[in-house]
Protein backbone atom coordinates (compact mmCIF):
# COMPACT_ATOMS: atom_id res chain seq x y z
CA UNK A 1 0.00 0.00 0.00
CA UNK A 2 3.00 2.22 0.89
CA UNK A 3 4.32 2.21 -2.99
CA UNK A 4 1.33 2.53 -4.58
CA UNK A 5 0.56 5.39 -2.09
CA UNK A 6 4.31 6.54 -3.86
CA UNK A 7 2.90 5.64 -7.28
CA UNK A 8 5.72 2.76 -8.03
CA UNK A 9 3.38 -0.36 -7.36
CA UNK A 10 4.03 -2.58 -10.70
CA UNK A 11 2.28 -5.74 -9.67
CA UNK A 12 2.31 -7.96 -6.43
CA UNK A 13 3.23 -11.87 -6.57
CA UNK A 14 1.86 -13.84 -4.23
CA UNK A 15 1.69 -17.71 -3.95
CA UNK A 16 -2.01 -17.26 -2.11
CA UNK A 17 -5.18 -16.54 -5.19
CA UNK A 18 -6.95 -14.90 -2.32
CA UNK A 19 -4.60 -12.80 -0.64
CA UNK A 20 -4.34 -11.03 -4.64
CA UNK A 21 -8.28 -10.61 -5.08
CA UNK A 22 -7.96 -7.96 -2.29
CA UNK A 23 -5.57 -6.06 -4.14
CA UNK A 24 -7.48 -6.47 -7.62
CA UNK A 25 -9.84 -3.24 -6.89
CA UNK A 26 -6.23 -1.22 -5.78
CA UNK A 27 -5.42 -0.55 -9.11
CA UNK A 28 -7.10 -2.41 -12.33
CA UNK A 29 -4.02 -2.61 -14.56
CA UNK A 30 -1.72 -3.81 -11.66
CA UNK A 31 -0.04 -7.16 -12.80
CA UNK A 32 -0.90 -9.72 -10.04
CA UNK A 33 0.98 -13.04 -10.17
CA UNK A 34 0.96 -16.65 -8.26
CA UNK A 35 4.45 -17.55 -10.14
CA UNK A 36 7.31 -15.47 -9.38
CA UNK A 37 9.16 -16.71 -12.63
CA UNK A 38 6.30 -15.37 -14.67
CA UNK A 39 6.05 -12.36 -12.87
CA UNK A 40 10.01 -11.99 -13.73
CA UNK A 41 8.97 -12.25 -17.08
CA UNK A 42 6.92 -8.76 -16.67
CA UNK A 43 9.67 -5.85 -18.53
CA UNK A 44 8.27 -3.40 -16.33
CA UNK A 45 9.02 -4.96 -13.36
CA UNK A 46 12.55 -3.36 -12.68
CA UNK A 47 12.85 -3.69 -8.57
CA UNK A 48 11.02 -5.87 -6.62
CA UNK A 49 10.43 -5.53 -2.63
CA UNK A 50 11.03 -9.27 -1.24
CA UNK A 51 8.42 -9.61 1.80
CA UNK A 52 7.57 -13.13 2.40
CA UNK A 53 9.04 -15.50 5.59
CA UNK A 54 12.68 -15.19 6.50
CA UNK A 55 13.66 -18.94 5.42
CA UNK A 56 12.52 -17.99 1.79
CA UNK A 57 14.47 -15.05 1.71
CA UNK A 58 17.72 -16.60 -0.07
CA UNK A 59 16.08 -18.40 -3.02
CA UNK A 60 13.88 -15.82 -3.86
CA UNK A 61 16.32 -13.01 -3.96
CA UNK A 62 18.69 -14.92 -5.63
CA UNK A 63 16.20 -15.51 -8.37
CA UNK A 64 14.85 -12.04 -8.90
CA UNK A 65 19.14 -10.64 -8.60
CA UNK A 66 19.73 -13.80 -11.47
CA UNK A 67 16.45 -11.89 -13.32
CA UNK A 68 18.32 -8.53 -13.59
CA UNK A 69 16.37 -7.47 -10.61
CA UNK A 70 17.19 -4.39 -7.98
CA UNK A 71 15.83 -5.95 -4.72
CA UNK A 72 14.94 -4.75 -1.03
CA UNK A 73 14.67 -7.56 1.38
CA UNK A 74 12.95 -7.45 4.21
CA UNK A 75 14.92 -8.00 7.81
CA UNK A 76 16.88 -10.13 8.41
CA UNK A 77 18.85 -10.83 4.86
CA UNK A 78 18.98 -14.41 4.62
CA UNK A 79 19.22 -17.55 7.44
CA UNK A 80 22.72 -17.88 7.49
CA UNK A 81 26.04 -15.73 6.86
CA UNK A 82 27.31 -17.96 4.13
CA UNK A 83 23.74 -17.77 2.22
CA UNK A 84 24.10 -13.71 3.11
CA UNK A 85 27.53 -13.42 1.34
CA UNK A 86 26.04 -15.11 -1.89
CA UNK A 87 23.57 -12.59 -2.18
CA UNK A 88 26.00 -9.84 -1.77
CA UNK A 89 28.39 -11.41 -4.43
CA UNK A 90 25.87 -12.35 -6.74
CA UNK A 91 24.22 -8.47 -6.25
CA UNK A 92 27.84 -7.01 -6.86
CA UNK A 93 28.65 -9.07 -9.80
CA UNK A 94 25.39 -8.44 -12.07
CA UNK A 95 25.60 -4.60 -10.74
CA UNK A 96 22.13 -5.41 -8.60
CA UNK A 97 21.12 -2.93 -5.87
CA UNK A 98 20.46 -4.86 -3.36
CA UNK A 99 19.28 -3.88 0.25
CA UNK A 100 18.16 -4.76 3.48
CA UNK A 101 14.98 -3.71 5.57
CA UNK A 102 16.17 -2.10 8.54
CA UNK A 103 13.19 0.45 8.59
CA UNK A 104 14.63 1.35 12.36
CA UNK A 105 17.38 3.31 10.33
CA UNK A 106 14.95 5.83 8.27
CA UNK A 107 13.06 6.68 11.70
CA UNK A 108 13.37 10.61 11.65
CA UNK A 109 13.90 9.80 15.54
CA UNK A 110 16.88 7.45 14.85
CA UNK A 111 18.61 10.11 12.65
CA UNK A 112 18.23 12.80 15.01
CA UNK A 113 19.92 9.97 18.03
CA UNK A 114 22.81 9.45 15.11
CA UNK A 115 23.42 12.87 14.30
CA UNK A 116 23.84 14.29 18.14
CA UNK A 117 25.65 11.13 19.53
CA UNK A 118 28.99 12.53 19.28
CA UNK A 119 27.52 15.12 22.42
CA UNK A 120 28.31 12.09 24.91
CA UNK A 121 31.94 11.54 24.10
CA UNK A 122 33.17 7.97 24.57
CA UNK A 123 30.24 5.89 24.16
CA UNK A 124 30.67 3.14 27.18
CA UNK A 125 27.67 1.31 27.09
CA UNK A 126 24.56 0.93 24.75
CA UNK A 127 21.12 -0.84 26.06
CA UNK A 128 18.24 -1.53 23.83
CA UNK A 129 15.11 -2.75 24.76
CA UNK A 130 12.14 -4.32 22.41
CA UNK A 131 9.93 -6.08 24.25
CA UNK A 132 6.16 -6.56 23.70
CA UNK A 133 3.35 -8.79 24.80
CA UNK A 134 2.61 -9.73 21.07
CA UNK A 135 2.30 -12.05 18.32
CA UNK A 136 3.66 -15.14 19.04
CA UNK A 137 5.80 -17.04 16.62
CA UNK A 138 6.18 -20.44 16.19
CA UNK A 139 9.18 -20.87 13.74
CA UNK A 140 11.60 -17.62 14.18
CA UNK A 141 12.66 -16.62 17.54
CA UNK A 142 11.87 -13.37 18.92
CA UNK A 143 15.91 -13.20 18.31
CA UNK A 144 15.73 -13.53 14.45
CA UNK A 145 12.31 -11.63 14.60
CA UNK A 146 13.24 -8.43 17.00
CA UNK A 147 16.68 -8.27 17.67
CA UNK A 148 17.78 -7.08 13.51
CA UNK A 149 16.13 -3.60 14.46
CA UNK A 150 18.46 -3.03 17.27
CA UNK A 151 22.04 -4.58 16.08
CA UNK A 152 21.22 -2.59 12.84
CA UNK A 153 21.02 0.81 14.83
CA UNK A 154 23.45 -0.36 17.35
CA UNK A 155 26.21 -0.86 14.53
CA UNK A 156 24.94 2.22 12.72
CA UNK A 157 26.31 4.21 15.75
CA UNK A 158 29.99 2.36 16.56
CA UNK A 159 30.49 2.85 12.81
CA UNK A 160 30.14 0.66 10.37
CA UNK A 161 33.70 -0.41 10.30
CA UNK A 162 33.12 -1.22 14.12
CA UNK A 163 34.27 -5.45 14.70
CA UNK A 164 31.75 -7.29 17.51
CA UNK A 165 33.85 -9.17 20.09
CA UNK A 166 32.65 -11.54 22.73
CA UNK A 167 29.17 -11.98 21.57
CA UNK A 168 26.85 -13.93 24.24
CA UNK A 169 23.37 -14.73 24.12
CA UNK A 170 20.99 -16.44 26.48
CA UNK A 171 17.28 -16.86 26.71
CA UNK A 172 14.63 -18.55 26.62
CA UNK A 173 11.89 -20.81 24.99
CA UNK A 174 8.89 -21.47 26.85
CA UNK A 175 6.02 -21.73 24.40
CA UNK A 176 7.34 -23.90 21.60
CA UNK A 177 10.11 -25.67 22.15
CA UNK A 178 13.61 -24.61 20.91
CA UNK A 179 11.79 -21.29 19.60
CA UNK A 180 12.86 -18.40 21.97
CA UNK A 181 10.44 -15.67 23.37
CA UNK A 182 12.86 -13.97 24.71
CA UNK A 183 16.63 -13.43 24.34
CA UNK A 184 19.45 -11.63 25.88
CA UNK A 185 22.37 -10.48 23.69
CA UNK A 186 25.51 -8.96 24.70
CA UNK A 187 28.62 -8.24 22.32
CA UNK A 188 31.90 -5.37 22.84
CA UNK A 189 33.54 -4.00 20.47
CA UNK A 190 36.94 -3.84 19.46
CA UNK A 191 39.38 -1.71 20.36
CA UNK A 192 36.64 0.20 22.33
CA UNK A 193 35.28 0.18 25.66
CA UNK A 194 31.72 0.12 24.21
CA UNK A 195 29.74 -2.78 25.69
CA UNK A 196 25.94 -3.43 23.72
CA UNK A 197 23.09 -5.09 25.48
CA UNK A 198 20.01 -6.03 23.54
CA UNK A 199 17.01 -7.64 25.35
CA UNK A 200 14.07 -8.59 23.15
CA UNK A 201 10.43 -11.01 24.23
CA UNK A 202 7.21 -11.21 22.77
CA UNK A 203 6.04 -12.37 26.73
CA UNK A 204 6.43 -8.96 28.16
CA UNK A 205 2.84 -7.51 29.65
CA UNK A 206 3.58 -3.98 28.09
CA UNK A 207 5.42 -2.45 25.15
CA UNK A 208 8.68 -0.95 25.28
CA UNK A 209 10.73 0.14 23.06
CA UNK A 210 14.01 2.24 24.33
CA UNK A 211 17.62 2.56 24.01
CA UNK A 212 19.92 3.97 26.21
CA UNK A 213 23.46 5.70 25.05
CA UNK A 214 25.99 5.97 28.51
CA UNK A 215 28.96 8.01 27.80
CA UNK A 216 31.63 9.42 29.09
CA UNK A 217 30.29 12.72 29.20
CA UNK A 218 26.42 12.58 28.94
CA UNK A 219 23.36 10.37 27.77
CA UNK A 220 21.12 9.81 25.10
CA UNK A 221 17.92 7.86 25.09
CA UNK A 222 15.69 6.88 22.70
CA UNK A 223 12.25 6.31 23.73
CA UNK A 224 8.82 6.00 21.20
CA UNK A 225 10.03 8.41 19.07
CA UNK A 226 11.91 10.91 21.21
CA UNK A 227 15.30 11.85 22.04
CA UNK A 228 16.60 13.00 25.32
CA UNK A 229 19.99 14.54 26.47
CA UNK A 230 21.06 14.02 29.98
CA UNK A 231 24.04 16.14 30.80
CA UNK A 232 25.18 13.31 33.46
CA UNK A 233 28.67 12.07 33.96
CA UNK A 234 30.93 10.31 36.30
CA UNK A 235 34.26 10.61 36.41
CA UNK A 236 37.41 9.75 38.28
CA UNK A 237 40.01 12.57 39.49
CA UNK A 238 43.74 11.94 39.34
CA UNK A 239 43.54 11.00 43.34
CA UNK A 240 41.24 8.62 42.42
CA UNK A 241 38.10 10.57 43.87
CA UNK A 242 34.92 9.61 41.81
CA UNK A 243 32.62 12.62 41.33
CA UNK A 244 29.40 13.03 39.50
CA UNK A 245 27.06 15.22 37.53
CA UNK A 246 23.60 15.30 37.06
CA UNK A 247 21.11 17.44 35.39
CA UNK A 248 17.85 18.17 33.98
CA UNK A 249 17.22 16.43 30.30
CA UNK A 250 16.27 18.48 26.93
CA UNK A 251 14.52 17.24 24.54
CA UNK A 252 16.78 16.70 20.93
CA UNK A 253 13.63 15.83 18.59
CA UNK A 254 10.27 14.65 19.26
CA UNK A 255 7.84 13.17 16.31
CA UNK A 256 4.89 14.07 15.09
CA UNK A 257 1.81 12.69 13.22
CA UNK A 258 2.99 14.56 10.19
CA UNK A 259 6.48 13.30 10.05
CA UNK A 260 6.95 10.76 7.21
CA UNK A 261 6.76 6.98 8.14
CA UNK A 262 10.09 4.82 8.30
CA UNK A 263 8.92 2.97 6.07
CA UNK A 264 7.95 5.35 3.35
CA UNK A 265 11.14 7.02 3.25
CA UNK A 266 12.88 3.30 3.18
CA UNK A 267 11.35 2.60 -0.06
CA UNK A 268 12.07 6.49 -1.71
CA UNK A 269 15.56 5.62 -0.60
CA UNK A 270 15.54 2.35 -2.20
CA UNK A 271 13.34 4.28 -5.38
CA UNK A 272 16.26 6.99 -5.23
CA UNK A 273 19.25 4.33 -5.41
CA UNK A 274 17.50 2.30 -7.99
CA UNK A 275 17.67 5.68 -10.10
CA UNK A 276 20.87 6.66 -9.05
CA UNK A 277 22.67 3.85 -8.52
CA UNK A 278 23.76 4.85 -5.37
CA UNK A 279 24.90 2.33 -2.26
CA UNK A 280 21.98 2.52 -0.18
CA UNK A 281 22.46 2.97 3.79
CA UNK A 282 21.29 -0.59 4.43
CA UNK A 283 23.30 -2.19 1.69
CA UNK A 284 24.00 -5.89 1.94
CA UNK A 285 27.36 -5.06 3.28
CA UNK A 286 25.50 -3.57 6.55
CA UNK A 287 22.80 -6.75 6.32
CA UNK A 288 25.62 -9.26 6.40
CA UNK A 289 27.28 -7.57 8.90
CA UNK A 290 23.60 -7.91 11.11
CA UNK A 291 23.49 -11.29 10.00
CA UNK A 292 26.69 -12.19 11.40
CA UNK A 293 26.45 -11.20 15.24
CA UNK A 294 22.81 -12.72 14.74
CA UNK A 295 23.70 -16.43 13.95
CA UNK A 296 26.86 -15.98 16.09
CA UNK A 297 24.49 -15.38 19.33
CA UNK A 298 21.82 -18.19 17.94
CA UNK A 299 24.85 -20.82 17.52
CA UNK A 300 25.42 -20.00 21.62
CA UNK A 301 21.22 -19.45 22.16
CA UNK A 302 20.89 -22.87 20.56
CA UNK A 303 24.04 -25.22 20.52
CA UNK A 304 24.52 -27.85 18.28
CA UNK A 305 23.64 -31.54 19.47
CA UNK A 306 27.09 -33.64 19.21
CA UNK A 307 27.24 -35.10 15.99
CA UNK A 308 27.21 -38.97 15.55
CA UNK A 309 28.82 -38.39 11.85
CA UNK A 310 31.81 -36.99 10.32
CA UNK A 311 31.23 -34.09 7.89
CA UNK A 312 34.13 -32.54 5.85
CA UNK A 313 33.69 -28.63 6.39
CA UNK A 314 32.84 -28.14 2.81
CA UNK A 315 30.06 -30.23 3.04
CA UNK A 316 26.44 -28.96 2.53
CA UNK A 317 23.85 -31.04 4.93
CA UNK A 318 20.43 -29.30 5.24
CA UNK A 319 18.78 -29.25 8.16
CA UNK A 320 16.22 -32.38 8.12
CA UNK A 321 18.89 -34.84 6.88
CA UNK A 322 18.74 -38.36 9.12
CA UNK A 323 22.37 -39.03 9.03
CA UNK A 324 22.72 -42.14 10.66
CA UNK A 325 26.39 -43.00 13.54
CA UNK A 326 29.63 -43.60 11.97
CA UNK A 327 28.67 -41.99 8.81
CA UNK A 328 31.28 -40.03 6.78
CA UNK A 329 30.35 -37.46 4.24
CA UNK A 330 33.33 -35.84 2.25
CA UNK A 331 34.20 -32.69 -0.06
CA UNK A 332 31.26 -30.88 -1.55
CA UNK A 333 28.83 -33.27 -0.84
CA UNK A 334 25.24 -32.15 -0.24
CA UNK A 335 23.17 -34.17 1.59
CA UNK A 336 19.31 -32.17 1.04
CA UNK A 337 16.59 -32.18 4.02
CA UNK A 338 14.63 -35.77 3.98
CA UNK A 339 17.28 -38.06 2.71
CA UNK A 340 17.93 -40.59 4.85
CA UNK A 341 21.56 -42.24 5.29
CA UNK A 342 22.04 -45.54 7.43
CA UNK A 343 24.88 -46.05 9.81
CA UNK A 344 28.38 -46.55 8.84
CA UNK A 345 27.74 -45.21 5.19
CA UNK A 346 30.92 -43.27 3.45
CA UNK A 347 29.79 -40.70 0.81
CA UNK A 348 32.12 -39.58 -1.29
CA UNK A 349 33.19 -36.10 -3.05
CA UNK A 350 30.61 -34.32 -4.59
CA UNK A 351 28.00 -36.26 -4.20
CA UNK A 352 24.14 -35.16 -4.60
CA UNK A 353 21.76 -36.82 -2.39
CA UNK A 354 18.04 -35.55 -3.06
CA UNK A 355 15.43 -35.25 -0.28
CA UNK A 356 13.33 -38.35 -0.81
CA UNK A 357 16.58 -40.83 -1.65
CA UNK A 358 17.57 -43.49 0.92
CA UNK A 359 20.20 -45.49 1.69
CA UNK A 360 20.68 -47.87 4.51
CA UNK A 361 23.49 -49.56 6.06
CA UNK A 362 27.03 -49.16 5.17
CA UNK A 363 26.63 -47.87 1.55
CA UNK A 364 29.55 -47.09 -0.08
CA UNK A 365 29.21 -44.31 -2.43
CA UNK A 366 32.00 -42.65 -4.93
CA UNK A 367 32.68 -39.61 -6.17
CA UNK A 368 30.64 -37.69 -8.31
CA UNK A 369 27.29 -39.64 -7.85
CA UNK A 370 23.88 -37.96 -8.13
CA UNK A 371 21.27 -40.13 -5.70
CA UNK A 372 17.94 -38.50 -6.98
CA UNK A 373 14.24 -39.09 -5.63
CA UNK A 374 13.11 -42.44 -5.92
CA UNK A 375 16.23 -44.43 -5.23
CA UNK A 376 16.19 -47.14 -2.48
CA UNK A 377 19.30 -48.57 -1.72
CA UNK A 378 19.30 -50.90 1.10
CA UNK A 379 22.51 -52.32 3.25
CA UNK A 380 25.84 -52.78 2.04
CA UNK A 381 25.08 -51.16 -1.55
CA UNK A 382 28.16 -49.94 -3.20
CA UNK A 383 28.10 -47.03 -6.11
CA UNK A 384 30.54 -47.10 -7.88
CA UNK A 385 32.53 -43.60 -9.55
CA UNK A 386 30.05 -41.27 -11.56
CA UNK A 387 27.28 -43.70 -11.88
CA UNK A 388 24.18 -41.95 -12.98
CA UNK A 389 20.87 -42.33 -11.95
CA UNK A 390 17.40 -41.08 -13.62
CA UNK A 391 13.98 -40.77 -11.75
CA UNK A 392 11.80 -39.53 -14.96
CA UNK A 393 11.94 -41.58 -17.99
CA UNK A 394 10.66 -39.37 -20.10
CA UNK A 395 11.96 -35.52 -19.17
CA UNK A 396 11.10 -32.11 -21.70
CA UNK A 397 12.54 -29.31 -20.00
CA UNK A 398 8.82 -27.67 -20.76
CA UNK A 399 6.83 -29.80 -18.72
CA UNK A 400 7.31 -30.06 -14.84
CA UNK A 401 7.04 -33.72 -13.74
CA UNK A 402 8.04 -32.66 -10.17
CA UNK A 403 6.43 -35.97 -7.99
CA UNK A 404 6.20 -38.05 -11.00
CA UNK A 405 9.43 -39.75 -9.85
CA UNK A 406 9.78 -43.43 -10.66
CA UNK A 407 11.34 -45.48 -7.95
CA UNK A 408 14.68 -47.58 -8.17
CA UNK A 409 15.41 -50.13 -5.89
CA UNK A 410 18.83 -51.49 -5.07
CA UNK A 411 18.54 -54.52 -2.97
CA UNK A 412 21.38 -55.62 0.11
CA UNK A 413 24.92 -55.98 -1.37
CA UNK A 414 24.52 -54.69 -4.64
CA UNK A 415 27.38 -53.37 -6.99
CA UNK A 416 27.33 -50.32 -9.67
CA UNK A 417 30.19 -50.34 -11.50
CA UNK A 418 31.78 -47.40 -12.08
CA UNK A 419 29.88 -44.55 -14.89
CA UNK A 420 27.10 -47.23 -15.29
CA UNK A 421 23.71 -45.95 -16.00
CA UNK A 422 20.71 -47.07 -13.87
CA UNK A 423 17.47 -46.30 -15.85
CA UNK A 424 14.36 -45.48 -13.62
CA UNK A 425 11.95 -47.81 -12.27
CA UNK A 426 14.11 -50.80 -12.43
CA UNK A 427 14.89 -53.34 -9.14
CA UNK A 428 18.02 -54.90 -8.84
CA UNK A 429 18.21 -57.59 -6.79
CA UNK A 430 20.24 -58.56 -3.90
CA UNK A 431 24.03 -59.15 -4.71
CA UNK A 432 23.78 -58.85 -7.94
CA UNK A 433 26.56 -57.15 -9.87
CA UNK A 434 26.44 -54.28 -12.29
CA UNK A 435 29.81 -54.10 -14.84
CA UNK A 436 31.49 -50.37 -15.42
CA UNK A 437 29.77 -48.49 -18.04
CA UNK A 438 26.55 -50.50 -18.24
CA UNK A 439 23.04 -49.46 -18.81
CA UNK A 440 20.73 -50.83 -16.84
CA UNK A 441 16.93 -50.47 -18.38
CA UNK A 442 15.17 -53.88 -17.04
CA UNK A 443 14.89 -55.85 -13.79
CA UNK A 444 18.50 -57.74 -12.80
CA UNK A 445 17.60 -60.46 -10.67
CA UNK A 446 19.87 -61.35 -7.57
CA UNK A 447 23.29 -62.73 -7.58
CA UNK A 448 23.35 -61.66 -11.60
CA UNK A 449 26.19 -60.14 -13.40
CA UNK A 450 25.21 -57.66 -15.55
CA UNK A 451 27.04 -55.19 -18.09
CA UNK A 452 26.94 -53.74 -21.52
CA UNK A 453 24.09 -51.08 -23.64
CA UNK A 454 21.78 -52.64 -22.84
CA UNK A 455 22.81 -54.71 -19.97
CA UNK A 456 22.33 -57.92 -20.49
CA UNK A 457 23.02 -60.96 -17.98
CA UNK A 458 26.51 -62.12 -18.00
CA UNK A 459 26.75 -64.61 -15.64
CA UNK A 460 25.85 -65.12 -11.31
CA UNK A 461 28.29 -64.13 -8.59
CA UNK A 462 28.53 -64.80 -4.73
CA UNK A 463 28.32 -62.65 -2.19
CA UNK A 464 31.40 -61.93 -1.97
CA UNK A 465 31.51 -60.51 -5.47
CA UNK A 466 33.53 -63.58 -7.49
CA UNK A 467 31.95 -65.39 -10.84
CA UNK A 468 30.27 -68.39 -10.24
CA UNK A 469 30.26 -71.32 -12.99
CA UNK A 470 28.46 -74.36 -12.95
CA UNK A 471 30.37 -77.19 -10.55
CA UNK A 472 31.12 -79.62 -13.31
CA UNK A 473 31.32 -82.32 -10.06
CA UNK A 474 28.24 -82.31 -8.75
CA UNK A 475 26.93 -85.31 -7.08
CA UNK A 476 23.78 -86.81 -9.15
CA UNK A 477 21.60 -85.90 -6.21
CA UNK A 478 21.83 -82.54 -5.61
CA UNK A 479 19.85 -79.61 -7.60
CA UNK A 480 19.97 -79.38 -11.00
CA UNK A 481 21.63 -75.85 -10.76
CA UNK A 482 25.16 -76.67 -8.78
CA UNK A 483 27.59 -73.30 -9.56
CA UNK A 484 31.10 -72.92 -7.61
CA UNK A 485 32.97 -69.83 -7.21
CA UNK A 486 35.99 -69.36 -9.30
CA UNK A 487 37.96 -67.98 -6.40
CA UNK A 488 36.90 -69.50 -3.11
CA UNK A 489 35.94 -72.65 -4.72
CA UNK A 490 32.83 -72.75 -2.56
CA UNK A 491 29.87 -74.43 -3.56
CA UNK A 492 26.24 -73.12 -4.30
CA UNK A 493 23.37 -74.25 -5.19
CA UNK A 494 20.72 -71.90 -8.00
CA UNK A 495 17.25 -72.42 -7.47
CA UNK A 496 14.86 -72.44 -10.31
CA UNK A 497 13.88 -69.36 -8.93
CA UNK A 498 17.51 -67.95 -9.39
CA UNK A 499 18.21 -67.87 -5.59
CA UNK A 500 21.40 -68.18 -4.73
CA UNK A 501 22.69 -70.20 -1.49
CA UNK A 502 25.94 -71.68 -0.15
CA UNK A 503 26.27 -75.30 0.11
CA UNK A 504 27.57 -76.70 3.09
CA UNK A 505 30.16 -79.11 3.20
Amino acid sequence: RTLFSLGRLGGICDVCPEALERFRNLSPGMYLETSLDRFLEIPSIVAVVIAVPAKLHFAVAQQCLRAGRDILVEKPLAMSTEEGRQLVNLARSLGRILMVGHVVLYDLAFEALLHSVERVGRILYIHATRVNFGKVRTEESALWSLAPHDVSMVMALVGSGAKPIDIACSGSSSITSGVHDMALLTFGVEGSPTRISIHVSWLHPYKERRMIIVGSHAMLVLDEGEVRLYPNRAEVSVGGTITTEKGEPTIVFSSSADDELPLTRELRHFMECCSSRQKPRSDGNEGLGVLEILEAAHALLVPKAPTRFFAHETAVIDQGAEIGEGTKVWHFSHICKGAQLGPGCNIGQNVYIAPTAKLGRNVKVQNNVSIYDGVDCADDVFLGPSCVFTNIKNPRSAIVRRGQYDTTVLERGVTVGANSTIVCGVKIGEYAFVGAGAVVTSDVAPYRLVYGNPASNQGWVSQLGFRLRDDEEKDGNGPPFAMICTVTGSKFWRSEEGRITERLP
